[in-house]
C-alpha cells in the first residue's frame, strides 16, 4: 500500500479531525455527574442527572439535521466547505460549554443554552464524519487505496472515545468532587477547542477534491437544485441501502458503551465496575484496529464479500457467545468484549467507504449524509434502551443477541444489494 505525501496528509488531517469531534462530543456524558450539578438545581440529583443525559439525547438526535446541512453545502458548494467548517463549528460550541455559566448564575436559561449548544454540536457532528470521508475518498480515486484511507479515519474516530476517557482519568486521580464540580470537568472542553482551532487552521488550505471540480466544469450543481430531494424521487433505494448499512456498526458501538451496565446489572451481578471498563476500553481498541484491518482488506477483495462475511460471523459468533453467557463466568463474559467488536470490525471498517462510493458525486455528501446520521441515531440512539427493554420483556439476559443480529441481518440485505457508484 503506497501513498503520496499529499494523501497521507489528507488522511491525517480527516483522522485528527474525526477524533477530536468524537473527544469533545463524548466528553459530555463522561463529565455528566459533574455538569449534571453545575446546570441543575441541587435538590433532586437523580433528576439532574436524567435530564443532563436528556441534553446528550438530543445531540445525538441532531445529527440527521447535520448530515442534511452539510450534505447540502458539501453538494452544492464544495466538500472543502464541510470539511473546514464543521470542526471549527464543533470547536466554538465546544469552548462555549466549558466557559457557560451554571444554574447558580443564569438560573433557567443555564440548561437551555446547554442544550442550544448541545444541538449545534449535533449538527457539526453529522457533518464531519461522512465529509471528512468524501472528502478523503474524493482525493484518492484508486479504489485500491480507498478502503485503507478510510479505515484508519475510522480507526481514530472511534480512538476519540477512549481519548476521551483517558482524560476523565487523569482529572478525576489528580483533583477532587469539589473541585472537579468547581472547575476541573471545564478542563477538557477547553483543551478540546484549542485542538480543533489547530487543525481547522491545517484543514482550511487544503485543495477541492478533483471529483467535485469535475462537477462544476459539468455544472451539475445547477443542474441539481436540492440533491437529497433528487435522491428521494429518482434513487431512494440508495438511502435505504445506506440506512440498512449503518445497522451493525451503530448498535454495536451502543453495546459495547452499554457493557458495563449489562455485565453489572444482568450477568454476573454486583461486580467490580473497574475491570469492566478497562474491558470496554480495551474493546474500543480492538474494533479500531481491526476497522483499519478490515478496510485495507476490502481493498484487495471487494466490499461487498467483507461486509457480508462480517454480517455472516457477527451472527454465528454473537449466537455461540450468548448461548454461553446463561452460564455466565469471567471467561464468557470477557469474551463479549472481543468477539463482538472483532467480527463486527469487519463491517465497521468497510461501510463508511461503502456509503461513499454508493452514491454518484453529484449527490454524494447529501445521500452519504442523510443515511449515515439517520442510522446512527435512530439506531445507536435508542440500542441501550431496547436492550434494557427486551431484557425486561423476554425475562432473558440473552435479549441483547435479539437486536444485534436483527441488526446484522439488516447490514447483511444492504451489503447484498450494495452496489458501487464512484464515478460522475
Amino acid at each position: 500500500m503506497s501513498l503520496d505525501k499529499h494523501s497521507y496528509k489528507i488522511i491525517i488531517l480527516s483522522s485528527i479531525g474525526g477524533s477530536l469531534e468524537f473527544f469533545d462530543f463524548a466528553i459530555y456524558a463522561l463529565f455528566a455527574p459533574y455538569i449534571s450539578e453545575v446546570f441543575f438545581p441541587n435538590d433532586n440529583k437523580i433528576t439532574a442527572l436524567l435530564m443532563t443525559f436528556g441534553i446528550f439525547a438530543v445531540g445525538y438526535f441532531a445529527r440527521p439535521l447535520g448530515g442534511v446541512v452539510f450534505g447540502f453545502i458539501g453538494d452544492k458548494f464544495g466538500r472543502r466547505y464541510t470539511f473546514s467548517t464543521s470542526i471549527i463549528l464543533m470547536a466554538c460550541c465546544t469552548l462555549s460549554i466549558g466557559l457557560l455559566p451554571g444554574y447558580s448564575n443564569l438560573g433557567i436559561f443555564a440548561p437551555i443554552l446547554l442544550t442550544l449548544l448541545r444541538i449545534i454540536q449535533g449538527v457539526s457532528l453529522g457533518g464531519e464524519i461522512p465529509g471528512s470521508s468524501i472528502f478523503t475518498a474524493e482525493h484518492l480515486f484508486d479504489k485500491n487505496k480507498r478502503g485503507f484511507a478510510i479505515g484508519i479515519i475510522f480507526m481514530c474516530i472511534t480512538l476519540g472515545n477512549v481519548f476521551g476517557g483517558l482524560t476523565g482519568t487523569v482529572l478525576t486521580h489528580n483533583f477532587n468532587h469539589n473541585e472537579m464540580v468547581s472547575w476541573g470537568w471545564r478542563i477538557p472542553f477547553i483543551i478540546g477547542f484549542i485542538a480543533g482551532i489547530v487543525s481547522f487552521f491545517l484543514r482550511k488550505n487544503l485543495y477541492e477534491t478533483p471529483i467535485y471540480e469535475k462537477l462544476q466544469e459539468n455544472n451539475f450543481h445547477s443542474n441539481v437544485k436540492i440533491p437529497l430531494l433528487n435522491l428521494f424521487s429518482k434513487q431512494p433505494l440508495l438511502l435505504l441501502t445506506g440506512f440498512l448499512l449503518t445497522a451493525l456498526p451503530a448498535v454495536t458501538v451502543s453495546f459495547i458503551l452499554y457493557l458495563p451496565t449489562y455485565i453489572n446489572k444482568f450477568v454476573l451481578g454486583n461486580n467490580a465496575l473497574h475491570e469492566i471498563y478497562v474491558n470496554t476500553t480495551i474493546s474500543f481498541f480492538l474494533l479500531a484496529l481491526f476497522s483499519m484491518l478490515f478496510g485495507l482488506i476490502s481493498d484487495y477483495i471487494g466490499r461487498k464479500l467483507v461486509m457480508i462475511s462480517g454480517c455472516i460471523l457477527s451472527i454465528l459468533a454473537g449466537g455461540v457467545v450468548f448461548n454461553f453467557i446463561t452460564e455466565p463466568s469471567v471467561l464468557i463474559t470477557t469474551s463479549l468484549f472481543i468477539v463482538i467488536p472483532i467480527t463486527v470490525s469487519l463491517v465497521n471498517g468497510v461501510y463508511a467507504v461503502s456509503l461513499v462510493e454508493l452514491f454518484p458525486a453529484h449527490c454524494r455528501n447529501s445521500g452519504m449524509g442523510l443515511s449515515f446520521n439517520l442510522g446512527l441515531a435512530l439506531i445507536g440512539g435508542t440500542a441501550p434502551f431496547l436492550f434494557t427493554y427486551l431484557i425486561k420483556l423476554s425475562d432473558s439476559i440473552i435479549a441483547p443477541y435479539f437486536l444485534l443480529s436483527t441488526c446484522a441481518i439488516m447490514s447483511l440485505i444492504g451489503a447484498l444489494i450494495w452496489k458501487s457508484r464512484f464515478s460522475l
